[in-house]
């Protein structure tokens, strides 16, 4: 890992508030699903790159994969125009994604 990778992730862990003070991994995952209404298309290019690094290292990426098809599925639905910014809670997140599935939308 290069000295701008392991600045980067450790960037990661800073924004996701490890160590800090009320910390617990439960905030985290919320906080990361209601991030997503938002912040899914950028996530969709970032794994895109993580699939093509985990080939060159011949990797199966078959959990990356799966995890693509889930973003591009919410930058295909268009979900920013569903928030106004980020949303406040994970079940707005999922609530928005359980209506597109009931409305036939894959």
């Amino acid at each position: 890992m290069s000295a701008g990778e392991s600045r980067a992730a450790m960037t990661t862990i800073g924004v996701l508030g490890f160590g800090e003070a009320g910390f617990t991994f439960a905030k985290a995952l919320a906080d990361a699903g209601a991030v997503h209404g938002v912040g899914h298309e950028r996530r969709y290019h970032d794994m895109n790159q993580v699939i093509d690094l985990l080939k060159d290292m011949q990797f199966d990426p078959i959990m990356t994969e799966a995890t693509i098809r889930f973003f591009k599925r919410s930058t295909d639905l268009q979900l920013p125009q569903d928030f106004a910014g980020k949303p406040k809670l994970m079940d707005d997140v999922i609530q928005t994604l359980l209506h597109y599935t009931s409305q036939g939308h894959s």
